[in-house]
């Protein structure tokens, strides 16, 4: 691992530690297209995750007693379903489907979120168990398990603390469980840990300075970071594929 590597690894965490303690998601959605540049998708997504643990443990008692059992506890009944199918697609699909998947999915979810309806959609429940089970597959699949489960907050309205809460509480369950399936599948090896610890330094950067703006933060603010961070993952996905293929292309020419 070079010292270039390092230093662009923990570029990025910090970057998405931030906006991540700022809103209570955004973390993958700004880390993994970003990771895909430096590692294949079967790194990356693992990379994501391992990252998030030592963040998530931090918001979650930081934001403990704000959390909703009710709301986590419907969003997890999906993903409980849908994290499996995505770990069985991470580990099946090669790095350009994935990658793909990955920028289909966030612009797909951008475009929900502008267009969200003023008023509550009803059937709360039933609107937690669709976005957690979209969550779950996400975030199995591409560790970014955040736009479902951020629609269905913006959509019914929820209060801002709350739901900033209840983000850092379902992530937390949902993606440790991803982390031990990716275990058992081989993706998440002595290799993927080792690059995490190697990130600590930019996440708690990231996160203290997340923690000091979080303070000031508005709903209208939080809902526009949130479309924007959604927006922003999927347009760099897809740009990061286009410039892969023009390299190679150029590269062929070349020879």
């Amino acid at each position: 691992m070079s010292i270039a590597v390092v230093l662009a690894l923990n570029g990025i965490v910090a970057v998405a530690a931030f906006f991540c303690s700022l809103t209570g998601f955004g973390f993958a959605l700004i880390a993994t297209p970003f990771l895909v540049l430096l590692f294949p998708p079967t790194v990356a997504v693992p990379l994501v995750l391992a990252s998030w643990v030592p963040l998530s443990v931090l918001l979650f008692l930081g934001s403990r007693r704000e959390m909703s059992a009710r709301r986590i506890g419907n969003l997890l009944i999906g993903s409980a379903i849908g994290v499996p199918i995505g770990v069985y697609l991470l580990t099946n699909l090669g790095a350009t489907p994935m990658r793909l998947a990955i920028g289909s999915f966030t612009l797909l979810a951008a475009l929900a979120l502008v267009l969200r309806p003023i008023r509550p959609l009803g059937r709360e429940r039933t609107l937690c168990f669709v976005g957690g089970l979209l969550g779950g597959v996400s975030g199995g699949a591409t560790a970014m398990s955040g736009p479902p489960v951020v629609f269905v907050g913006l959509s019914q309205g929820w209060e801002l603390r709350g739901f900033r809460a209840d983000l850092i509480g379902f992530f937390s369950i949902v993606h440790i469980c991803v982390l031990l399936l990716l275990h058992t599948t081989g993706n998440f090896d002595f290799h993927v840990l080792t690059l995490g610890l190697a990130s600590l330094p930019g996440l708690m950067i990231g996160y203290v300075v997340g923690m000091k703006a979080n303070k000031k933060l508005s709903s209208r603010l939080f809902r526009n970071i949130a479309i924007g961070l959604v927006l922003a993952g999927g347009v760099l996905v897809f740009a990061e594929e286009l410039s892969s293929d023009l390299f190679i292309r150029i590269v062929q020419i070349a020879d």
